[in-house]
């Protein structure tokens, strides 16, 4: 598929020659269940490149592309009532059944039925996602680039902001038990949400450097701890998928300079995002906040696609006021804060000599949770500040 894609960009022209087989093609493929959602993105991907090389006017390369990028609307709109409420998305996610099968102590036919359900929800979440962000940063990634159909992104910027945030706020209230205690579970495992909001081994070793290591969780012995554990296992890397292509995919979004002026109440539904949850989420989280939502959206204000930033000082500006004003002076306090009270932690504990701190994925080194967490508190840091000196430079 990556070959595909760079086929696309070197020869463009000649592939619209067999666009309709292509497409009709390409097609087939993200229909068959058996093709991965990864080769379903880079499919779409591929579309969407080859459309933007091609030497056709821009109304003709956006009436073509429009096929491409609105089933992706459509699905993600198709799950819109179940981001509402972090009660609806739990359900989503299929925690309800999961609860239901620990409190049973078997998995009965209906319970299967509606995992099964669950399980496809949120593949279906995951591939909207997965496909959306290569396309968009496919086709908006360089600013100067020919590739770029940024005007197909602001006809329809409306449709996927709002989803995101939404999506964005379910995510972060998983980590708040204000949002599920008041559930009426019936299992113990339950109030521990399964422990699906554990980091798993991918973002561990994503942490510490290395590989992650396989999961080796078998689901064909008969005890019911074995037999739903790969069920908590997926419901567990699809939180941290989610969230990681959710925020990838708002950033890029920021490229798009409707976004800042048709999306109702953005910098609102934007604050809520950030801070609805804030004191509970988990502390590996902000890194990527701040490097893959609030970096780019920092910088892609007024420093548009066929825009020059020079040329439009006033609109900039007053866009970043309108925009930034009710979220980033309340992050300013809320990381100064959150970060002190961390380092004072790490500090009066005593922290890791240096020399591990930046070796920690050698075989020498025995990590520990708590090494694990201030490599964390190092990475939300630096985050914090690379956000802080590109306010100050820019």
């Amino acid at each position: 598929t990556a070959a595909l894609v760079r086929l696309a960009i070197a020869i463009p022209d000649s592939l619209m020659m067999i666009y309709a087989d292509l497409s009709q093609l390409v097609q087939s493929h993200i229909a068959d269940p058996d093709v991965t959602r990864t080769v379903k993105g880079h499919l779409s991907e591929f579309q969407l490149a080859l459309i933007a090389g091609a030497s056709r006017t821009l109304a003709e390369r956006k009436q073509l592309a429009q096929p491409v990028v609105q089933p992706i609307i459509d699905a993600l709109h198709e799950l819109m009532p179940a981001l509402q409420s972090p009660t609806e998305f739990i359900t989503l996610l299929g925690l309800p059944a999961l609860d239901q099968a620990y409190a049973q102590g078997s998995i009965s036919p209906d319970i299967r039925a509606v995992l099964e359900a669950a399980r496809s929800n949120r593949a279906q979440l995951g591939q909207v996602l997965t496909t959306l962000y290569v396309c968009l940063n496919r086709t908006i990634g360089d600013r100067n680039s020919t590739l770029n159909l940024v005007s197909l992104w602001n006809d329809c910027i409306g449709d996927l902001v709002p989803p995101i945030l939404l999506l964005i706020r379910c995510l972060h209230a998983m980590w708040n038990p204000a949002h599920y205690q008041h559930l009426s579970w019936q299992s113990q495992q339950a109030h521990g949400l399964f422990g699906v909001l554990d980091m798993t081994e991918g973002e561990r070793q994503s942490i510490i450097g290395g590989e992650a290591e396989a999961d080796h969780t078998s689901s064909t012995t008969g005890s019911q701890q074995q037999q739903l554990a790969p069920e908590t296992h997926a419901i567990q890397h699809t939180l941290g998928s989610l969230l990681s292509s959710a925020y990838k995919c708002l950033g890029r979004l920021s490229c798009v300079p409707d976004m800042f002026t048709k999306v109702p109440d953005l910098a609102d539904n934007f604050a809520a995002c950030l801070f609805a949850d804030a004191e509970v989420m988990a502390a590996r989280h902000w890194r990527h906040l701040l490097s893959d939502v609030a970096m780019p959206m920092l910088q892609n204000v007024g420093n548009w696609p066929g825009m020059d930033a020079s040329t439009h000082l006033d609109q900039s500006r007053d866009t970043i006021g309108c925009f930034a004003a009710s979220w980033l002076s309340p992050l300013f306090a809320f990381c100064t804060n959150k970060l002190d009270a961390e380092w004072h932690t790490l500090v009066t504990r005593g922290m890791t000599p240096s020399n591990q701190a930046s070796g920690l994925q050698s075989a020498e080194v025995s990590v520990t949770d708590e090494m694990v967490h201030e490599q964390i508190v190092r990475d939300w840091t630096r985050a914090w500040s690379q956000l802080v000196v590109e306010l100050l430079v820019s």
